[in-house]
């Protein structure tokens, strides 16, 4: 990545970036305006809300690539432990600053109100599913750190396989072979992009890869945990709740944002005791790109809002299928816009993960358990506007269960505990390891 004055002038994906802000903007507010009783107009606002989620998941991995290389390439400068935090956290904050924003613009006089109803009403589920995104996005940000981008996002596109698991859990699925065999055909493909990515990078290796490419592999896994968790809690908040996606997406982003806090206090509290602390902020850094990080900020906004939109309006395992195709389309815009050669190692690794995804999400639709959907949830495919669902009162409260209550709460600590640990061993990149 460049410095200095190119770092910060506007280039033709940075105005794509816009663009996609407005056209999202234009989706959401102008619902109102559009007759969506005819299916193509409701297909063709679709398409447009998936290709703006691509391509903005890309830009977003395209710009967190390009910082993470400035500011782990020179050994010979002071690193950041905290990076990958604050890569997570100011997306989020920002984000938070815009959903407060437009909370208010929709609700007016009634904003306290309705923010309390909103509260009451998922209790038990927004600090769950806010904090499963959250740490879903940190792990991820983390893969990148010790990764390759590619093969971050090829462990991700298996994403619809970890999420049939906790649909297994929390929606009670049945746990059938299609899966046993999809999870089987993906666990090989990443095992043969971890090695294929590990001989490439020429690095220390272990019988499984570099070291690298295996803590990113680690990593991209933790990532879909808690994400696929934020994907099937929100699934029934959506539909038994009946909060609008508009609405979902800003109270997750909240939540996430008062729980993403956990990682900087575990850091600054295991300073205080083994001492050696590295505070250093990357905004005071001369490598800090101010353009960048505001591109990087404004792709996470857009693509997260975008992932909740289509989830307000498809199934789980639809939107699972959507999410995976889209990991596979970043694998290769980003390893185009990175100029990262992808080797047929990876190539294979690749094709052998999006079969193991295609046969479970091909052989679920003739599942009688996937059609049971409709009978445990009310039909989400109505000609409402766009993620917009009618009201139910506001005293039905659902209950997450609390098997998945202790897996949140698993990746969570994981995620408090990574800061402290990466700097306790010396750890800021692969070129550490």
């Amino acid at each position: 990545m460049k410095l200095g004055h190119e770092a910060n002038s506007f280039s033709g994906t940075d105005l794509s970036v816009l663009l996609c802000a407005a056209l999202l903007l234009v989706l959401c507010l102008g619902d109102k305006h559009i007759d969506s009783r005819h299916t193509w107009v409701r297909n063709c606002r679709t398409a447009l809300l998936v290709g703006i989620w691509y391509w903005t998941t890309t830009t977003w991995a395209t710009e967190t690539k390009h910082i993470l290389t400035t500011f782990t390439s020179d050994r010979n400068e002071p690193g950041f432990p905290l990076l990958g935090f604050w890569l997570t956290f100011i997306p989020v904050i920002t984000s938070s600053v815009i959903c407060i924003l437009g909370l208010r613009w929709r609700y007016g006089d009634s904003f306290t109100q309705e923010m309390h109803s909103l509260r009451e009403r998922g209790s038990s589920f927004w600090f769950l599913a806010g904090a499963a995104q959250l740490y879903g996005q940190f792990f991820t940000v983390q893969s990148l750190i010790f990764g390759s981008a590619a093969l971050t996002f090829i462990v991700k596109a298996a994403e619809p396989l970890s999420t049939a698991l906790m649909a297994v859990l929390v929606l009670r699925r049945v746990f059938s072979f299609p899966l046993v065999l999809g999870i089987s055909l993906a666990c090989f493909g990443i095992a043969v992009a971890v090695l294929s990515a590990g001989s490439a990078s020429g690095a220390s290796s272990t019988p499984l890869g570099s070291h690298g490419q295996l803590a990113g592999t680690v990593f991209a896994l933790l990532g879909n945990l808690g994400f696929s968790s934020r994907a099937c809690v929100a699934k029934k908040a959506l539909s038994q709740l009946h909060v609008d996606a508009f609405e979902t997406s800003s109270m997750l982003t909240l939540a996430g944002a008062q729980v993403g806090t956990l990682p900087f206090i575990a850091y600054a509290l295991a300073s205080h005791v083994g001492g050696g602390a590295i505070w250093s902020l990357p905004f005071l850094d001369p490598r800090f790109s101010a353009r960048s990080w505001l591109v990087m900020c404004l792709s996470y906004m857009i693509y997260q809002s975008c992932s909740v939109l289509i989830l307000s309006s498809f199934a789980v395992e639809s939107h699972a299928l959507l999410v995976a195709m889209k990991h596979l389309v970043v694998v290769v815009l980003v390893s185009i816009l990175v100029h990262a050669h992808l080797s047929k190692g990876i190539m294979l690794g690749m094709a052998l993960t999006s079969l193991g995804v295609y046969l479970y999400i091909y052989s679920a639709k003739d599942d009688a358990s996937m059609a049971n959907e409709s009978e445990e949830e009310e039909p989400l495919l109505e000609p409402t506007p766009l993620g917009q669902l009618p009201k139910k009162p506001a005293n039905v409260v659902w209950k997450a269960p609390a098997l998945l209550r202790i897996i949140v709460l698993v990746v969570v600590l994981l995620g408090c505990a990574t800061p402290p640990i990466l700097a306790a061993v010396g750890l800021r990149s692969a070129a550490d390891l």
